[in-house]
């Protein structure tokens, strides 16, 4: 495993004490394109050496509770999905 994805499957199972399944994006730039790839456009992709790497675990509970953790940040956020509502959309 490597290091990142295993400093963030550990620091899951410290704030959580339950394994998660990981998930990783590696990061890529588009140097000419951007957004014009899935409309057909001309693109000019590159991978760079950045990722993201998220660990997640639903519960079987009645509560509609969402915790994160950012490792890189130290920082913690939670909320209940009960609260989320879509916004209007800018036109």
């Amino acid at each position: 495993m490597a290091e990142l994805q295993e400093k963030v499957f550990l620091t899951f199972k410290e704030h959580f004490q339950a394994e998660p399944v990981l998930y990783r994006a590696p990061g890529r730039i588009n140097l000419i394109g951007e957004h014009t790839d899935y409309n057909d456009g001309w693109v000019f992709p590159a991978a760079v050496d950045k990722e993201m790497v998220f660990a997640i675990r639903l519960l079987d509970s009645p509560e509609k509770h969402c915790s994160l953790v950012a490792v890189d940040l130290g920082e913690t956020f939670s909320f209940s999905l009960e609260d989320v509502s879509r916004t209007e959309e800018k036109e």
